[in-house]
């Protein structure tokens, strides 16, 4: 991947971040007003896509950058699924998105190192609120109180910590095999077009060659009348 490739995907990236932190500060505290109180971390996070899309045009921070902003939706998520129930609660498909959306823009090994640290956030969690340490979806009042068995619990973080890193790991591979034949197309095409402009015996150009040369040094002559 060239740097203008994987700066449009961070931008990509970003924007998509700005989106989902407008909608959970907007929306979510009207769905679950115990967000309310809340709504300052979900502003930090647009705040800091928002910096983070500005270091990008910027050319600032590179690769470092990309993976403190994969871990902080990692974080901000997993703090999002725990107030509102987070072996209940349909936003645990996010944790999809964003690790399908990190591999993308940081590639197959950071990608999965990602969706390891949103398995590992997302397991804590759960397995603290099956033991009691933490209050199970206090934002939720549907979901308060009903709190994860321990089995249940290991069930659901194994399941999805597979999962998560399963689908990481398959479309930075698949991702990683479409570039890898894009560049053999691009080396082929590009010998291609050599053998074209050459006689295949001696080497030398041909008229193919020659008439290319002699429009370019037309339009050349034409643009300087």
């Amino acid at each position: 991947m060239d740097d203008r490739e994987r700066d449009r995907l961070q931008l990509a990236a970003a924007w998509s971040r700005v989106v989902l932190g407008g909608v959970a500060l907007v929306l979510m505290p009207l769905v679950y007003p115990g967000l309310g109180a809340y709504r300052w971390v979900f502003g930090v996070y647009v705040g800091l896509s928002l910096l983070g899309q500005l270091f990008i045009w910027k050319g600032i921070g590179g690769m470092p950058r990309a993976v403190l902003g994969g871990v902080v939706d990692m974080a901000v998520l997993t703090f999002l699924v725990h107030r509102i129930g987070s072996t209940a609660t349909m936003m645990v498909s996010v944790y999809f998105f964003a690790a399908i959306l990190n591999t993308l823009v940081v590639g197959r090994r950071v990608g999965v190192s990602l969706a390891l640290c949103g398995a590992a956030l997302y397991s804590m969690v759960v397995v603290a609120e099956a033991n009691g340490w933490i209050p199970y979806g206090p934002d939720s009042p549907s979901f308060a109180g009903n709190a994860p068995s321990r089995v249940e619990a290991a069930v659901t973080t194994g399941l999805l910590s597979t999962l998560l890193v399963l689908s990481a790991a398959v479309v930075g591979l698949l991702v990683s095999r479409i570039r890898t034949r894009e560049a053999e197309l691009l080396a082929a095409n590009t010998k291609l077009e050599e053998l074209s402009l050459r006689d295949p015996l001696t080497q030398l150009f041909n008229r193919r060659h020659l008439m290319a040369r002699l429009e370019d040094e037309l339009a050349r002559v034409r643009r300087g009348a």
